[in-house]
């Protein structure tokens, strides 16, 4: 739209465009030899490229002439502009081998490079796998046990994966806003500044990995199931790293540290209990994973011990989810010693530095977000043309693990906390209730810190009762089969934690929100 030389030029625009082009080839090559020796190899490549070209603008001219789209004068304004390109090429290999089914060997590689990262493109990822099937030995099947276990296959793996960054973390970018005034009274112009800090030695975050397993069968498969044991180390992760303001870039992606995960998962299956009318199926599952940060940034200080990153919540020897905050050890009450700047009813925050001041120096590692353990265990019954299905789900945080911020309104102002309809429903400290778990909402201290609890549960998560109707009824109104089910989610969960959900740590405060239980019934109807 143009107007008279008195008036505002003004010109909108809309264009969105998304490109897409992915090619792969590969060869595979099977063969046995000597009838006992099976191969299977695999070569291939795989090319992928991304363009996506957004833009939006309201203008009424434009800061540059270095950008021609839209150039209808000065002061343009975008409301959004976006464009995206990258490019990766990969290649790949995989042989498979086994020596009578007895034998197991699978050996992979990878060859990536991707156009994100500006000089180390490329990277190698190799994987080896063996498996050894125990039930193909002859002194197996000749042995005792043979009898009783029914199935045995231990497993070993080891590789290497890579995590992409994203999309021009190596590289610098630009920003316009309004940044000049130009004399008194001037009308302000647009400039452009660096948004971040380059870095062109930015690399594939790496993760190595082994996995011990084993499957195995008892009693006729009456009891399967398999247990994993697995470790991994990621080096050189992508991280956001904090830079001192003096460099005018609050931080810059880089590779950094190093951080060890290990863990173990267990799945069994079983049925107690089979027969013409009734049986009872079970499946149980528990995994436990712990994570530790073996290496940040080394000895910056010099002091001959390696630094943690506080302000990035990262500690060597710890979780990555460590809780690094203030000791609450109770309310003040109104004949205690109150120091300044609190009062009865506040958090009493322990002095761990020893100083005789609360500050920012008493912070000590409470535990971590993350849970030790999960597990849960699912029952399956079946009476004639009854089904009976309950699912109990759990996880626990064992001794200081699987803590969630529990305080309720934080600084809120009392009248804030009333209109919202709460007061009744929060166990709050007051003159008259002195024992209460949260702190006096009447004023706020020099100091309101979280207040960490566990969130461990247990959970009665699914309780689903369904009917078979008889076939040989059902043909006699030419339907096929005809299902009714009644169902209840989220009937019950078992916790101390002081808040709606433990498993999304939803505490009592404003926006909080308690986890939906529902009821259904159903029928289902397949016709001939």
């Amino acid at each position: 739209t143009t107007t008279t030389p008195e008036t505002t030029r003004q010109a909108e625009a809309w264009v969105q465009k998304y490109q897409q082009v992915q090619l792969n080839a590969s060869l595979t090559y099977t063969g046995t030899f000597a009838e006992k020796h099976n191969l299977e190899a695999m070569i291939g490549g795989e090319y992928y490229t991304y363009n996506q070209f957004d833009f939006e603008a309201k203008t009424q001219g434009s800061p540059t002439d270095d950008v021609p789209t839209l150039n209808v004068g000065s002061n343009r304004t975008f409301t959004r502009t976006e464009k995206t390109a990258y490019r990766i090429l990969s290649g790949f290999g995989r042989i498979n081998y086994n020596y009578n089914m007895k034998y197991l060997l699978s050996f992979t590689a990878r060859y990536d490079g991707i156009s994100r990262l500006k000089d180390n493109r490329w990277g190698f990822f190799p994987g080896v796998s063996v498996g050894w099937n125990v039930m193909e030995e002859d002194f197996w099947k000749d042995s005792k046990a043979s009898g009783v276990i029914s199935n045995l296959k231990p497993r070993v793996s080891y590789g290497v994966n890579g995590n992409l960054v994203s999309r021009y973390s190596s590289l610098a970018t630009v920003s316009s806003s309004a940044a000049y005034v130009f004399g008194d009274g001037g009308s302000s112009a647009y400039g452009q500044s660096l948004s971040n800090l380059p870095n062109a030695n930015l690399k594939w975050e790496k993760t190595h990995g082994i996995n011990i397993a084993m499957d195995f069968g008892v009693l006729n498969n009456r009891i399967t199931g398999n247990i994993e044991y697995y470790r991994t180390t990621t080096k050189d992760l992508i991280w956001k790293k904090t830079l001192p303001e003096i460099t005018g870039f609050k931080e810059i992606v880089d590779n950094m540290g190093e951080i060890a995960n290990q863990g173990i998962e267990l799945t069994l299956n079983a049925t107690p209990i089979r027969n013409k009318n009734f049986s009872w199926d079970v499946t149980f599952n528990f995994s436990r994973n712990k994570n530790k940060i073996n290496h940040l940034l080394g000895d910056v200080n010099g002091d001959g011990i390696e630094d943690d990153l506080v302000s990035s919540n990262l500690f060597i020897g710890q979780s990555l989810s460590t809780i690094y905050h203030y000791d609450v050890d109770g309310i003040y009450q109104l004949n205690d010693d109150i120091p300044e700047g609190y009062y009865p009813g506040s958090y009493r925050i322990v002095d761990h530095s020893g100083d005789g001041k609360l500050s920012a120096d008493d912070r000590i590692i409470l535990g971590q977000s993350d849970p030790a353990y999960r597990f849960s265990l699912h029952n399956t019954f079946r009476y004639k043309g009854f089904t009976l299905k309950i699912f109990l789900n759990s996880v626990q945080g064992g001794k200081n693990g699987y803590l969630a911020n529990a305080d309720v309104f934080g600084a809120y102002t009392p009248q804030f906390i009333s209109s919202k309809g709460m007061y009744e429903e929060v166990d709050f400290w007051t003159p008259s209730n002195p024992n209460g778990k949260f702190r006096n909402p009447a004023g706020t201290s020099s100091i309101n810190p979280n207040i960490y609890q566990k969130r461990s549960f247990v959970r009665l998560q699914d309780i689903i009762l369904s009917y078979d109707f008889n076939p040989g009824l059902l043909s006699k109104i030419y339907v096929d089969a005809l299902r009714l089910s009644v169902s209840g989610k989220n009937l019950c969960t078992w916790t101390k934690w002081d808040g709606w959900d433990p498993e999304t740590g939803s505490g009592l405060g404003y926006g909080g929100r308690p986890v939906m239980r529902h009821f259904t019934i159903g029928l289902e109807l397949t016709l001939k």
